[in-house]
């Protein structure tokens, strides 16, 4: 049973040298076997890349915080605002929205934005059918 085992590990180095020393048939001579291609080269993510990804996702949680505090102003109002002005006016937003969203009237959903802040600057576009800036 050892001889066995030990004859099994010896093939199994035997094969792990010679997989290792193995060369493209191309190679003729003793040279040492050198790769010709250069490595693919590796995605790195830019700091201009981090900071939009960071923007478009606050510019999306002001979205969701906005549609939050509409929904809670209809409820104790009876009537849906006019813009985001009215949530902060009244105290149903902590922080005023870096952007200015209008609201239907009837639905309460947003219907666009009435201002240039922070988020149409850094070059988002608010998507009224979705509900999102992109």
């Amino acid at each position: 049973m050892k001889r066995s085992l030990i004859l099994t590990v010896l093939i199994c180095f035997h094969l792990i040298i010679n997989a290792c020393s193995l060369r493209p048939e191309s190679a003729q001579d003793d040279s040492p076997f050198i790769p010709s291609e250069e490595p693919p080269p590796t995605a790195v993510p830019t700091a201009e890349g981090l900071v939009n990804t960071g923007n478009l996702a606050a510019a999306n949680r002001e979205v969701a915080a906005v549609k939050m505090a509409v929904q809670t102003y209809q409820l104790n109002t009876g009537s849906w605002p006019k813009d985001s002005n009215d949530l902060f006016d009244d105290g149903y937003l902590d922080k005023k929205p870096e952007e200015v969203y209008k609201f239907n009237t009837t639905t309460g959903i947003i219907s666009g934005i009435t201002s240039s802040g922070k988020w149409i600057t850094a070059g988002f576009s608010f998507d009224a059918t979705t509900q999102k800036w992109q």
